[in-house]
């Protein structure tokens, strides 16, 4: 993607004076710039302690159960076990924590991690330049709106003088 598409993005939202949090910006970036990338990971904090990864949600090319086991992941910190009951043969499959899914990514070296680093790397550095370019018409918006008030003031004062 060009520069000048995500400056063009940017600008358009800072003249349109529309304020969007990070969560909003990123799930506006991801739709604009066509990143197809499954962001509801990001819907929690990354260190939200709640088990909300099913293992069925990571790339089936990821060993989940070796990477926590050969890189120390606690139970009941970063995983736990699901009892899945069945007449034959019962299973277990883990739920991850947010945080623990990304380290799982990241141990992985699998392509998904890199998509995520680089739509994230991408997203955040707009971001910053798009709070910028709002701050800087905020402050142009407010020092023309002094300007105009403190027209309309010397008006009336040399008005009443009359």
């Amino acid at each position: 993607m060009s520069k000048d598409a995500y400056h063009d993005f940017n600008n358009d939202l800072a003249r349109d004076d529309i304020e969007y949090d990070i969560r909003d910006y990123m799930e506006q970036f991801r739709a604009r710039f066509g990143y197809h990338i499954d962001t509801s990971i990001f819907d929690n904090e990354s260190n939200d302690n709640r088990f909300i990864i099913d293992e069925e949600k990571v790339s089936p090319v990821i060993n989940i159960k070796k990477i926590v086991k050969s890189h120390d992941f606690e139970l009941g910190l970063d995983y736990i076990l699901v009892r899945i009951p069945s007449k034959w043969m019962p299973r277990e499959k883990i739920k991850l924590t947010v945080r623990a899914y990304k380290k799982v990514l990241m141990l992985s070296g699998n392509k998904i991690y890199i998509d995520y680093f680089l739509f994230l790397d991408e997203m955040f550095h707009n971001y910053a330049r798009y709070q910028k370019m709002l701050q800087r018409k905020t402050i142009i918006d407010s020092r023309k709106k002094i300007k105009d008030l403190q027209d309309q003031l010397t008006f009336r004062e040399e008005f009443e003088d009359f």
